[in-house]
């Protein structure tokens, strides 16, 4: 880890990697991230438009998004959904070894590993059936403009007044005292 790039140095590799493989704009990429519209995505717009807003930006030519994850378990005709396959659930490595015949994904949930076990999944001629069906893309700037909306809501709180009868601790805690009450009280949020 300490001698790994840092994030604009390999974010550019990134971009120029998929924006070497859409011909100057001839061709669309799509942004597809198993499960990934709350995480991947999430972490996607933090980059670019919060951590580091202006200075890193998503490849040009990539309009959309897709979830394979969702385009299976959502249609129930698709062949790799547990309702046709006998798979148990829709993890990325279930699919993967119902789509090869393989028992087992290899250093699955590694980073590689789950980029071409979902390649494999897509390219799947019993999951591209589907890739032009509903819920199957969606327009990377509604995910944005949800994920503004969210952090926007969230900024919104942080700025919200406190609440009548109640007043800031003074000692720059993260507590608030009521005038009438004596204990404080302490709000604690594990991970999530």
């Amino acid at each position: 880890m300490t001698s790994a790039s840092g994030i604009k140095e390999v974010w550019k590799r990134f971009v120029d990697f998929i924006e070497g493989h859409l011909a100057n704009g001839s061709k669309k990429g799509i942004i597809a991230a198993w499960g990934g519209l709350s995480c991947d995505c999430e972490w996607l717009f933090r980059i670019t438009k919060d951590t580091h807003h202006g200075a890193l930006l998503m490849p040009r030519w990539c309009p959309l998004f897709m979830d394979p994850k969702k385009v299976v378990s959502h249609h129930t005709s698709c062949e790799p959904n547990t309702k046709h396959s006998a798979v148990l659930g829709h993890g990325c490595e279930e699919m993967w070894c119902f789509v090869t015949g393989d028992n087992c994904l290899l250093e699955a949930r590694s980073a590689m590993a789950d980029a071409k076990a979902q390649c494999a999944i897509a390219a799947d001629s019993r999951f591209m059936n589907f890739i032009d069906k509903p819920v199957a893309m969606m327009a990377m700037v509604d995910v944005w403009a949800a994920k503004k909306k969210a952090r926007d809501l969230r900024s919104a709180e942080l700025k919200r007044k406190v609440p009548t009868g109640w007043i800031e601790g003074e000692d720059n805690s993260a507590a608030w005292k009521s005038s009438n009450v004596t204990s404080r009280v302490v709000v604690v949020m594990g991970p999530h």
